[in-house]
């Protein structure tokens, strides 16, 4: 069709796509009543420092986190030397006795090492600062909100005395807390008392001492001494009155009178020598050179944070009074039983997803599995980075979401763990290279965290799994620098370690994974002895995958130092099995059994991150139906939040929408959301934790758009209740910008608007079928009615208008 005849038709559907809102109702956690209990807690954080605060008129919390707030454990001690029981184990294995291997080396392992279970250091809580304001009446009207794209708890109410307003943040450009107390009606002056306290589940062996003078408030904590060091923690509070008022201090109490405004800036730092060197004073020093003007501190900070923030934005169309709900009032929507996810309670979780992984990420820490934030002592799994899933998740969306510079955060706790790397694969296997450890804590790893059932270490596809989100800064930036220094290195030691143990072979030919794991569950023959097992599916798949990434990292960088081990090993990797009930086996092992009842499904790294099973990929795509099988069979009466979020991105890449929106709903109506929008590990608000609430801004722009190199699909998991919406400042996997994507599955229309760093030939995917497409640039049509190749030129907007017919449900206005 002629392009001027076809100008009139796109004019029509422009009409029929309405532009976006993307109100600023979006980003902000709102609640009409003070919250009761440090879950409920309002947050702010910069990615390494981070507070929550909570309660009411008249005493409110401040609780403060830090990521290097670690108490010491045997996670560092020496491993003893076990590669001499590899040989044994393997025997044993494969002669059928799956758990008598196992078993045999964990024997030894409990003979040698004095602690058997080796944990990373325990994250914690600093202490709170508890305000407790004189005379104050309870209030008579309240709201409180986290502003999201500014990083700003804001607390206003009213009581029988007039109105005030508590403002707090943290900031990036400073790294300091920094709270405002005053009066929102004139006349009006704060009296309060300001008190240092331990935080909930205080351990008694962690000694403190809190101290007030000079304007300051001091809090010092000490570790029980481990191999020979002391260290501790350390936090202090400045004290500034800028419009008047009186304080008195004592024993870390102050408290304060007639004060138009108070502000309280504070600072916080981990010592890792021995307590009687912090006599210097260096938090107070640091805190005397900041201006104390609340405003100014706030602009340096926001200029910061709102431009990371504000990078992506997201709509589904919402109702403006649907916006406009307290999250209290969402809940409740929600959990009512409607028929439908409330489009403006997941607009307002993609936003609290982003918010929370930036609050959480920095250039030294990534989330964890508490994000930064938490509020006790003693948190489950001593909240580090657990990495068979959990903190996988968390990152999944970090650079497609624009934020790669928060990706260095993961990268830096990465490579401060490499020596655990290194001591897994020499002392567990007696074998060159690394060996990716199961836990992380910012600064060690932890390859050899197991007990009687648990082999986490014999998963050796951990490695590449880790390095994926490396891989993915590859992908997203062209960076070669990035390539050759930091990530080929690590490809190549992985490649050394792969080569030393694929050394045996089946009756094909084929390469065995032994030992091998498939997090954290265990075949059905075995349970429940141990997680040990022959040829997990998700071993093979993350070797297959970082044989690829040599390959292509050797080809990019004009080298072949690799590449011949590396296609030799992936000639001869064992098939994916499917079993006689038709789903992708978890084990790639005749006889083992599947265990449908379990809240991992790490089988599914074959389509994500592996996705070497897809629908067009000729040699697997066969296997898809198997993938849809093996989801459909998993238990789906789990509680944990990471099982929900494993099968939602598995759904995600076989381009299934609808059962990844039942996930969606099934979450959201599983009691999991506090009314702060963090969430839980275990439905009806059973841990605290973050693995749902970070990983939902991946997931969610994956079902809108999906990349790689060479690659672009549009919609490829749309529900059909998500009948409009668009994102905008997105990053492809393939040097390009997604700066625009707007749909409307009733009117059949999507405009995609994109700029590619580099001259490159991308294949655009519609499956909805693409009835027509107009654009300024060549692009030529594909076999089907699916696709089209674009000829992307380097630097330069494009804008592509979409037409595609609706799928049953969606039927043209």
């Amino acid at each position: 069709m002629p392009l001027l005849l076809l100008l009139p038709l796109f004019l029509l559907l422009s009409l029929l796509l309405p532009a976006q809102d993307f109100s600023s109702l979006n980003k902000q956690i709102t609640s009409r009543w003070p919250a009761s209990k440090w879950e409920d807690a309002m947050v702010s954080g910069n990615g390494l420092s981070g507070v929550m605060q909570y309660g009411g008129q008249p005493e409110e919390t401040l609780i403060f986190n830090n990521h290097q707030f670690l108490r010491p454990g045997n996670g560092g001690d020496p491993i003893p030397d076990m590669s001499d029981m590899l040989a044994p184990m393997r025997e044993k294995m494969l002669a059928g006795d799956l758990s008598g291997g196992w078993l045999l080396w964990y024997e030894k392992w409990q003979e040698r090492t004095r602690n058997p279970l080796f944990w990373t250091q325990q994250y914690h809580p600093g202490y709170q600062l508890k305000l407790d304001f004189v005379g104050g009446n309870y209030p008579t009207s309240y709201h409180r909100q986290t502003q999201l794209d500014t990083g700003e708890i804001i607390i206003r109410f009213t009581d029988g005395f007039g109105q005030w307003e508590r403002r707090t943040f943290v900031s990036r450009a400073d790294d300091v807390i920094v709270t405002r107390l005053s009066q929102a009606s004139s006349g009006l002056t704060v009296n309060v008392n300001l008190t240092l306290e331990p935080c909930e589940k205080h351990p008694s062996e962690i000694s403190f001492e809190r101290s007030s003078s000079d304007g300051f408030l001091l809090w010092r904590a000490k570790y029980p001494e481990r191999q020979g060091r002391q260290g501790g923690y350390e936090g202090v509070t400045r004290i500034v009155l800028p419009k008047g008022g009186r304080q008195k201090q004592n024993q870390g109490r102050v408290w304060i009178t007639g004060a138009p405004e108070v502000l309280l800036i504070t600072a916080l730092d981990r010592y890792k020598n021995d307590w009687k060197t912090w006599e210097k004073a260096p938090l107070q020093k640091r805190l005397n050179r900041l201006t104390p003007d609340y405003s100014q501190l706030l602009a340096a900070h926001r200029e910061i944070h709102s431009e990371l923030f504000n990078r992506v934005e997201f709509s589904l169309g919402a109702e403006e009074k649907k916006r406009k709900a307290s999250s209290e009032e969402m809940i409740a929507e929600e959990m009512s039983g409607r028929d439908g996810i409330s489009r403006a309670l997941l607009e307002r979780l993609f936003y609290q997803s982003r918010y929370l992984f930036l609050s959480s990420s920095g250039d030294r820490y990534a989330p964890r599995l508490t994000g930064l934030f938490i509020g006790k002592w003693g948190a489950s799994w001593a909240d580090d980075y657990t990495m068979d899933a959990n903190a996988n998740m968390a990152v999944l969306g970090g650079h497609i979401a624009n934020l790669s510079e928060c990706m260095t955060g993961y990268e830096s706790v990465v490579l401060r763990s490499l020596p655990s790397w290194k001591e897994g694969a020499e002392k567990l296997y007696g074998m060159r290279g690394i060996l990716g450890p199961v836990r992380l804590d910012g600064e060690i790893g932890v390859p050899h965290h197991m007990t009687h059932y648990h082999a986490h270490w014999t998963a050796t596809g951990l490695g590449p799994w880790i390095l994926y989100p490396f891989w993915e800064r590859y992908e997203t930036t062209g960076d070669q620098t990035f390539l050759k220094e930091t990530l080929y290195p690590l490809l190549i030691s992985q490649l050394h370690f792969y080569e030393d143990f694929l050394t045996l072979k089946d009756d094909n030919q084929n390469l065995i994974f032994i030992p091998s794991n498939s997090p954290e569950n265990s075949p059905m023959r075995e349970r429940p002895n141990s997680s040990a097992a022959i040829n997990s599916t998700m071993d093979i798949s993350a070797c297959r995958q970082l044989l690829t990434w040599i390959i292509k990292a050797e080809r990019d960088l004009g080298l072949r130092r690799g590449t011949p081990a590396a296609e030799r090993l992936l000639a001869q990797l064992p098939p994916y099995l499917v079993n006689a009930e038709g789903a992708l086996q978890e084990w790639s092992w005749p006889g083992l059994g599947e265990n449908y009842r379990h809240r991992h499904a790490s089988h599914m790294y074959v389509v994500w991150p592996g996705y070497d099973i897809h629908p067009d990929h000729p040699q697997t795509s066969h296997l898809v139906p198997a993938v849809v099988t093996a989801l459909e069979k998993r238990d789906h009466s789990i509680v944990q939040a990471h099982d929900f979020i494993q099968r939602a991105i598995a759904w995600l890449r076989v381009k299934k929408a609808e059962p990844f929106y039942q996930i969606l709903k099934e979450t959201l109506e599983g009691n999991f959301l506090f009314s702060s929008l963090a969430t839980s590990h275990n439905i009806n608000h059973h841990l605290y934790n973050y693995d749902y609430i970070l990983s939902l801004q991946g997931m969610l722009i994956e079902m809108a758009v999906f990349t790689r190199p060479g690659e672009i699909e549009l919609l490829p998991a749309m529900p059909a209740a998500f009948s409009s919406g668009a994102f905008t400042g997105l990053q492809g996997r393939n040097q390009c910008s997604i700066d625009r994507l707007e749909w409307n599955l009733k009117a059949g229309s999507c405009e995609l608007t994109l700029t590619s760093r580099i001259d490159q030939k991308i294949r655009l995917v519609l499956r909805r079928g693409i009835q027509d497409i107009q654009s300024e640039i060549p692009m030529t049509s594909l076999p089907g009615d699916q696709a089209y190749e674009l000829q992307l030129p380097a630097g330069k907007t494009t804008t592509l208008n979409l037409q595609f017919q609706p799928r049953r449900g969606e039927k043209k206005p």
